[in-house]
């Protein structure tokens, strides 16, 4: 064999030597798919890093009309999610809210892993203040409104809903503020509670807030059966609620809401109930003391009310039934009164009390007695009892034997009352009037014309 022939290739050598552009195709391959896993494992730090968040945060600000900052976000894929000094400024340049940290205990991975498992997020220094515009809107809605609002997007089916979902949130040193247009503000402070949900069927929650001039409102409630076979359903939705607020200066309250008068006194609150698709009940006990009222400037001194209000209702099916008292320094009054819905008839036309035509109406009672001293509801509510110039009443008093008022399909109504009184002209003694009593009874016929059967006023 000469020595060219040793050179020259075999044929099985072609056959087990890969070509060349091949490799080269499935480095490429292994590079881009390592280089992918590389940004994934490094997205978190970019986002993280003063950059990453400019980045987002230019897009998203360039989508809406006000502007959110943050100092810092913690994003890793084994380490907790953290948010540090948030704020959203509206179109205005006004500060409406500020977030001093968020931080929720559950990494990347632990998302990954289960979407139900949601661990804790706690929410700390917070404030958030609505300037409210003459429009109704307020800064904090038109700071994320869209600079250029989107097209609605067409319907997609609802997507049947996990109850499967475990959370915990609470949130402390939180503080809200209502700011109007001429600078009346009215502040809510110390905000602090938590919600807890066990899953979507089984959610617990409690606040406490302070409001101005002092006073906290205390609530709990427990929600369950919210999500019924994928979907909500408000209608098997069950739960129980307290509410409490021992004693709270109404002044700075009043003088947000009505600039024009001056308004003092405390109120005090306590209501519980549960409820259901079935039943329904509440409880309610509200009083106001030392309430007074009156017009800036205003001449005539006003007296301070106290005012007591009980309430006992529950609502069975479509059937409502209750009873209520308020006493007080001017009145003492009880009163009790049921209600059942009716289905609605469309096709009967309405009846015009013009024309002496009672319209129909669905089952219901209301019966109250009491009496009204009308001396300290005059000092109350000046000008309310005004009789003729130089002429005051010294003492007299409303007794309501007996008000009745009955609906359904034989509707009537029946009202006994009195009325003692003494008024007085200047320096001349008192004069006593002979008392005036009332009677009154009327009732609709079966044609629904209105029936007036007794009105007696002597």
């Amino acid at each position: 064999m000469s020595k060219s022939d040793s050179t020259l290739p075999r044929p099985d050598d072609a056959a087990s030597t890969p070509p060349r552009k091949k490799r080269r195709w499935l480095r490429i391959l292994l590079a881009v798919l390592l280089l992918i896993v590389i940004l994934i494992a490094l997205a978190p730090t970019i986002v993280s890093s003063s950059w990453g968040t400019g980045m987002v945060l230019s897009q998203v600000n360039s989508r809406i009309r006000g502007q959110i900052a943050v100092r810092a976000i913690s994003v890793g894929w084994f380490s907790p999610l953290q948010v540090d000094g948030l704020t959203i400024t509206d179109p205005q340049g006004r500060e409406t809210l500020n977030l001093g940290q968020m931080a929720w205990d559950r990494s990347l991975f632990n998302l990954v892993l289960s979407q139900r498992e949601l661990g804790q997020m706690s929410v700390s220094g917070l404030r958030v203040a609505l300037h409210l515009d003459e429009d109704g809107g307020n800064s904090l809605q038109k700071a994320l409104e869209l600079r250029e609002p989107s097209p609605p997007a067409p319907p997609e089916p609802a997507k049947p809903i996990d109850e499967r979902l475990n959370l915990k949130l609470d949130w402390k040193q939180v503080e809200l503020a209502a700011i109007r247009s001429d600078g009346r503000k009215y502040e809510v402070k110390d905000i602090h509670g938590s919600v807890e949900l066990a899953s979507l069927n089984n959610i617990s929650a409690e606040m406490n807030a302070t409001f101005d001039g002092g006073g906290t409102l205390t609530l709990r409630t427990t929600l369950r059966d919210l999500i019924q076979s994928g979907k909500v359903d408000v209608n098997s939705l069950r739960g129980e609620f307290k509410a409490s607020l021992p004693s709270m200066d109404v002044s700075p309250a009043a003088e947000f809401a009505a600039p024009d008068a001056k308004t003092s006194g405390t109120l005090a609150l306590d209501c519980q109930g549960a409820f259901s698709a079935q039943q329904s009940t509440v409880k309610l006990v509200l009083g106001v003391k030392q309430l007074a009222s009156a017009a800036k400037g205003a001449k005539q001194a006003v007296a301070p009310a106290d005012v007591d209000l009980t309430l006992d209702a529950k609502m069975q099916d479509k059937a409502l039934q209750g009873t209520a008292r308020i006493v007080g320094n001017f009145a003492t009054v009880n009163a009790d009164f049921t209600h059942v819905q009716g289905p609605e008839d469309t096709a009967q036309p309405k009846a015009d009390w013009k024309q002496g035509k009672v319209p129909p109406m669905d089952e219901f009672g209301r019966n109250a007695d009491g009496k009204i001293d009308l001396v300290a509801l005059s000092k109350s509510v000046p000008g309310l009892l005004k009789l003729r110039e130089g002429v005051t009443i010294s003492s007299g008093s409303l007794d309501l034997t007996k008000v009745t008022v009955r609906g359904g399909k034989k509707p009537f109504a029946q009202a006994s009352a009195a009325l003692n009184l003494s008024t007085v002209r200047g320096q001349q003694p008192p004069k006593a009037w002979d008392p005036l009593t009332l009677e009154f009874y009327a009732l609709a016929d079966d044609g629904g014309d209105l029936k007036i059967q007794t009105c007696k006023l002597d």
